[in-house]
């Protein structure tokens, strides 16, 4: 037993020695690493965070015009009356409008809207039930200005056909208006945005009982406020 031990033990030193001696030779220094260049991040596109970013494709965008002045407002029901025996009336409005991102910022949409107003004139005189039917279609185009910003100009063709009726006596009429909005909008978180840019209408056809009447052309400020959701 003691002779194997000790046979054993000096084969064991046989083998590490040769490795110790060649752990022992001193190792050449090595070459210096090169400098690490920290990757650049680049700007994420505006409402950028972990989702996909406003204009995404296959994306859906649901907003809200807001006029600076009280008109053509997208959701109303309002009744106003003037004192000393004046004219009241009542308006209802629904003016739902969407947007879908068909390719990367490229978007088509548009807006339906109906609208009833009843008016009641001074001194008891006959109603006059007011309808109206307005439908647009538009293209745009998102241009991203950082990781909040946006230029989302749209240009559009509706169709908006009213008709009145009092006492048996009805008249109807109908526009064509040609609509380019460019408004500036403000991501400040993912699926949110507001925003507001100049706005040009002008009527390419405005007809009542199948007469041609003076066409109308305006320009202005309008904002609008919205979400989107959605997209790849």
């Amino acid at each position: 037993m003691t002779l194997r031990l000790i046979g054993i033990t000096a084969l064991s030193m046989m083998v590490v020695a040769p490795a110790m001696a060649q752990d022992a030779t001193p190792t050449p220094p090595a070459e210096p690493a090169s400098p690490v260049v920290p990757a650049t991040r680049p700007m994420a596109p505006a409402g950028g965070g972990a989702g996909p970013a406003f204009g995404a494709q296959g994306q859906i965008a649901i907003s809200v015009d807001l006029p600076f002045a009280n008109e053509a407002p997208q959701f109303a029901i309002i009744h106003s009356s003037t004192s000393m025996g004046g004219d009241s009336s009542t308006t209802v409005e629904v003016q739902p409008a969407l947007d879908y991102f068909i390719a990367p910022n490229v978007s088509v949409g548009g807006e339906v809207g109906i609208l009833y107003k009843s008016t009641s004139p001074a001194g008891g005189g006959m109603s006059i039930s007011t309808t109206g039917i307005e439908v647009e279609g538009r293209v745009g185009y998102n241009l991203a200005l950082g990781d909040m910003a946006s230029l989302w100009p749209r240009i559009g063709i509706a169709y908006v056909h009213v008709s009145a009726s009092s006492n048996g006596t009805s008249a109807s009429g109908y526009t064509v208006p040609l609509v380019v909005f460019a408004p500036f909008l403000w991501h400040p978180t993912q699926h949110f945005f507001l925003g507001a840019g100049p706005v040009f209408t002008t009527e390419l056809a405005n007809k009542l009982e199948g007469m041609s009447q003076p066409k109308t052309t305006s320009y202005g400020i309008q904002a609008l406020i919205g979400g989107s959701f959605g997209g790849t």
